[in-house]
């Protein structure tokens, strides 16, 4: 079924709604979306798609137009509270300019010589190629890059993990760094708690429930959907969870997951327990809530908010409180690495940015540096 909602006289960017779009059609349930202004070449464009009804013929051209396919009509909320979220950031720089631009790398670092992230929004080959350069320069990587292969995934981030680097991705949209949103994650209450997921949607609605819950979170990691395939084992994962617990701002960490990766979350088992902070995982496949040593385990966001939550306001008996079953068994430790990526989470970001030339712009509304890559 077609669903749609206009928001009226809310002019935006096209490029912004393109990017916003891409976001949109991750949501569970879409099986297709478009948001776009209303204008008359727009309108041709949904009527392609099959997503035009009356609603969308009465839109003026400085209209959002936001047009999804679904099964159940429940969906389009989630949709629209992505889209309020995202139209309700901070405006990114109209003047494209006034981003300053630089045409190589070497002309990169010297503009910003403390540069310690890429942020990457080309296609697949171009964007294998600014990955991998931005590994040589030693900068970690946000990756919002798609068309690139599960092999080359693998490849990348083992290269990112030898240099002691994360790369964050593909396919991420939405992200938190020492309290800089980086794509379409909206701002977030500063807090104790750090997060790292498999999925965008996952992370927005997990840092949603927590800031409604007036708790707050310093980092959001995203990993890409693939992370916790056989193929890439976790790489990303394993390093961002090792990283946020030797953190010092950080005091309870979450991790988002959605089938069907959970069996190789069920295979980190060791390396959760090993962390010497409390972790909390969600999980749609869990069947109930449980408590293993300092690993709390949730079938809903919502409930894995709460707990997180809690421990992040010093509930020590979160346990009981919650109805957790305590884990009897030995709990087995693995050596613990340090200083991973230090220099990314103890200070705003500095970025570079490749691709489109205004996404990250709304960096500095939030303490960040950039500068433009356009070679």
């Amino acid at each position: 079924m077609i669903f749609t909602h206009i928001r009226k006289n809310r002019y935006h960017d096209s490029i912004n709604l393109t990017i916003l779009t891409k976001a949109v059609n991750t949501t569970e349930g879409v099986d297709q979306a478009q948001v776009m202004l209303g204008t008359e070449a727009n309108k041709e464009v949904l009527k392609e798609a099959g997503l035009y009804n009356e609603d969308v013929e009465k839109a003026g051209p400085n209209d959002i137009v936001v047009a999804i396919e679904a099964e159940d009509e429940s969906v389009m909320n989630q949709v629209m509270k992505r889209v309020e979220d995202y139209i309700q950031l901070p405006a990114i720089a109209e003047d494209a300019d006034a981003l300053k631009t630089v045409t190589s790398w070497e002309q990169a670092k010297e503009a910003l010589p403390e540069a310690n992230l890429a942020l990457i929004s080309t296609v697949g080959e171009e964007a294998i190629t600014a990955i991998e350069e931005a590994l040589e320069q030693h900068l970690h990587v946000f990756a919002m890059s798609e068309e690139i292969s599960i092999e080359e995934e693998e490849r990348l981030k083992n290269k990112a993990h030898q240099k002691g680097l994360l790369l964050m991705g593909p396919k991420s949209s939405s992200g938190l760094i020492s309290g800089v949103p980086l794509g379409f994650m909206p701002e977030m209450r500063p807090g104790n708690i750090g997060v790292v997921g498999t999925s965008d949607a996952g992370i927005q609605e997990v840092v949603s429930n927590i800031d409604h819950l007036e708790g707050g979170v310093m980092h959001a990691i995203p990993t890409g959907e693939r992370d916790l395939t056989e193929k890439v084992k976790g790489t990303t994962m394993r390093d961002a969870l090792v990283a946020l617990d030797h953190h010092s701002a950080i005091d309870v960490l979450v991790i988002i997951s959605q089938s069907p990766t959970s069996k190789r979350l069920e295979k980190m088992t060791r390396l959760l327990q090993s962390l010497s902070k409390p972790v909390v995982v969600i999980d749609s496949e869990e069947k109930s809530t449980a408590r293993e040593g300092n690993v709390y385990r949730a079938d809903t966001v919502e409930v894995g908010a709460q707990i997180a939550v809690a421990l992040a306001f010093g509930d020590e008996g979160v346990e009981t409180t919650k109805g957790f079953k305590e884990y009897t068994g030995k709990i087995q430790e693995i050596p613990s690495e340090s200083g991973l990526l230090h220099d990314l989470l103890a200070s705003k970001p500095q970025i570079i940015n490749v691709g489109l030339k205004n996404i990250g712009e709304r960096v500095q509304a939030f303490g960040g540096e950039i500068v433009h890559l356009e070679e």
